[in-house]
């Protein structure tokens, strides 16, 4: 609604509060996808084209008045991102990128810096109208129509390797007057999904070639402790995806994902 309001590009929407407001919207549809409104990293997921089609059906999602469904046409057309970091509604900092290897989900597992194509002109009338401050991200897709604005991430993302530590650092604790964009042309990857036997990345000469070509996003010899940290952080999804019965992607956001429920009072519980 907002993106709407600034005259920026979105599919249209519409939003299902129950299995049957659900069903009539993708009838609607030759083409559909649709997701919760809360949820993160496309758990939960119904659409009936792309490589994800019938993974899902309408009996297995469960819209809810706290937590609706939004549907949308299916758009095909290439991925691509922007990160900022915004101070009173003006971006600082901003860096583009696309997946250069992505999983099933669409999520990236390499990506490269890329020029702008329009992005910084969207970040900045969104930060200008809300006068945000922070980490701010959001997903494209470049269609034969022109560019979609499909999600928004108001955390930080993967453009921030692409960023300086010390720049990353200045634009978030002392914002600078003027603006850095981050340079197109370098590539960063998730070694860790990159060697995931679970995960299709290519035959086994093009992960040893991606592998002696392409930095992974959390190692630096200066400071392993990141790289050792989410190497820790995988055996523990995995662990707990085998105990509980569920995904590890599902593991991986269990307590960083919100369903529209109401927040529980935290000094009331402890």
């Amino acid at each position: 609604e907002l993106c709407a309001r600034l005259d920026l590009p979105v599919p249209p929407t519409s939003v299902a509060r129950d299995r049957d407001e659900l069903r009539a919207a993708v009838a609607e549809l030759p083409e559909y996808v649709a997701r919760p409104a809360f949820s993160r990293g496309g758990m939960a997921y119904l659409t009936n084209h792309g490589p994800r089609a019938r993974d899902a059906t309408i009996d297995d999602c469960e819209p809810t008045a706290e937590n609706p469904w939004l549907v949308q046409p299916y758009l095909d057309g290439d991925d691509a991102c922007s990160y900022s970091v915004a101070h009173d509604g003006r971006i600082v900092l901003h860096c583009v990128y696309e997946p250069t290897i992505a999983a099933t989900g669409g999520w990236s597992i390499q990506f490269q810096a890329i020029d702008d194509f329009g992005t910084l002109e969207y970040a900045r009338r969104v930060a200008g109208a809300v006068g945000y401050t922070g980490s701010l991200g959001f997903d494209y897709r470049r269609t034969a129509e022109g560019v979609v604005m499909i999600e928004c991430n108001p955390r930080s993302s993967a453009g921030a390797f692409f960023v300086p530590p010390e720049r990353l650092g200045a634009a978030l604790l002392s914002p600078p007057e003027g603006l850095w964009l981050a340079p197109a042309g370098e590539r960063r990857q998730y070694d860790a999904y990159l060697l995931d036997p679970h995960i299709a990345t290519g035959s086994p000469g093009e992960i040893v070639r991606n592998l002696l070509s392409t930095p992974d996003a959390f190692f630096d010899p200066g400071d392993v402790l990141p790289a050792l940290f989410f190497l820790l952080g995988r055996r523990h999804w995995h662990r707990a995806a085998r105990r509980e019965h569920i995904t590890v992607g599902e593991a991986f956001v269990a307590d960083m994902s919100w369903n529209g429920e109401p927040m529980p009072d935290l000094l009331e519980s402890s």
